[in-house]
């Protein structure tokens, strides 16, 4: 998924999305809590240092920071769900770094539970009513989320 905040960014994103062949660019502007259910549900986040990597770690996903004008000792992601802090100023990140955290990550993450049904349900754990229809918990279907400074 490739975010964006205005129409410069949308033509952007729109332009990397048709390169990368699978990625999705929402057609229109999500609001916060949205992007936080978004980021809550993805397998996996990278993206350079913004508000929505830090949002992702905060939301539970397994997150990979990119650093490249500021410092990750001050503004490094630190969390409770997997993450990595990679790069620093005059310090670039190579593709392979990125898919080897990516890996890692991926390595160290546990399926999410099935929900518990609500109280008075009959519904069967694993069953999930509750769920968006097309979510799913396995986290090899999980969306993966990407943001960087790359341009098209």
């Amino acid at each position: 998924m490739l975010p964006w905040g205005d129409a410069v960014e949308a033509q952007r994103a729109r332009r990397i999305a048709a390169r990368i062949g699978d990625a999705t660019v929402f057609e229109r502007r999500i609001s916060l809590p949205e992007w936080a259910a978004v980021l809550a549900g993805a397998a996996v986040v990278v993206g350079t240092d913004s508000g929505l990597v830090h949002l992702a770690a905060a939301c539970g996903a397994p997150t990979a920071a990119i650093f490249v004008a500021t410092q990750p000792a001050l503004f490094g992601i630190d969390a409770d769900t997997p993450y990595r802090n990679l790069g620093a100023p005059g310090q670039p990140v190579e593709p392979a770094e990125v898919l080897a955290a990516v890996e890692s990550m991926l390595a160290e993450t546990k399926p999410l539970p099935d929900p518990e049904p609500r109280p008075g349900s009959d519904v069967e754990p694993g069953s999930a009513p509750d769920r968006e229809p097309g979510s799913n918990p396995d986290p090899d279907s999980r969306p993966v989320f990407v943001r960087g400074a790359a341009r098209a």
